[in-house]
């Protein structure tokens, strides 16, 4: 059996969807994350989340192989969508750190680029480091957004003589300054992501602090290795209003602001 989940984000009288699915990792189907499909998803960070394959092992011998689709439903006007007011792609992330390894099928939304057949791709997992990894759809809307998922089965086809497109992973890059990026989203309810990138191995901290300058929490503290690294920021207890974010390593030390809107 073969495992898809679909992304419907309905936004301006269209909706854009995006499909990731029949993921196998050396013959093995790889199934979704498990999620509630009675409750409303309120923002992208829970959309992305649900938009996830449960985790398999991966090493640089792998064969991964997975299905794409994209297009804009029921659109009158497709020359309207050529704004790409709906970002989504696919992530390969690895669990150690949550660190995204690739990132690659970006939508294009514009009328030629549109279709609703599934492409198929196979990974070339040569420079994979070994770990344990899952895919995700990330979605970027912007302004007012509403998100709807589908679960899709389907069984093995009777032949097994299909054709991919190679899908390269580059070799690991590692960056050349320590960066801090802007969280995402923001302003955010009850979730964002915090980026940050090391160019060499480093004693880190990031913590939160609010408008008084009151520690609220440490997300990560530690010695990381030279990369690119993303955490999660749950304000799930905290009021509304601006909040901080401090990212610390030896002598070098940014800090930037988000709000939380509930």
């Amino acid at each position: 059996m073969n495992y898809g989940r679909m992304a419907i984000i309905q936004q301006n009288n269209k909706d854009f969807v995006y499909y990731l699915g029949d993921v196998k990792v050396d013959g093995k189907n790889i199934r979704f994350k498990p999620f509630v499909d009675s409750l409303k998803i309120e923002d992208a960070e829970t959309m992305n989340d649900i938009m996830s394959t449960e985790s398999f092992p991966l090493n640089s011998k792998s064969e991964l192989t997975l299905s794409n689709l994209y297009y804009v439903y029921d659109n009158t006007n497709y020359k309207e969508a050529k704004g790409n007011e709906v970002a989504n792609s696919i992530e390969l992330v690895n669990t150690n750190g949550k660190t995204v390894k690739a990132e690659f099928n970006a939508s294009d939304y514009e009328q030629s680029k549109l279709t609703d057949n599934k492409t198929s791709y196979k990974v070339d997992c040569s420079n994979i480091e070994d770990g344990i990894y899952y895919l995700r759809v990330k979605c970027k809307p912007s302004g007012n957004t509403f998100y709807y998922v589908n679960d899709m089965e389907s069984e093995e086809p009777a032949t097994l003589n299909k054709s991919y497109n190679e899908i390269k992973i580059a070799e690991n890059e590692i960056p050349t300054s320590y960066s801090l990026g802007d969280n995402y989203p923001n302003p955010f309810n009850p979730t964002t992501k915090i980026s940050f990138s090391l160019p060499q191995k480093s004693q880190i901290k990031l913590k939160v602090f609010d408008v008084l300058g009151r520690e609220i929490q440490i997300l990560a503290d530690g010695v990381y290795e030279a990369g690119k690294y993303e955490v999660e920021f749950n304000a799930t207890n905290l009021p509304n209003g601006v909040y901080f974010y401090n990212f610390t390593t030896g002598r070098n030390s940014i800090t930037k602001k988000m709000m939380l809107i509930k």
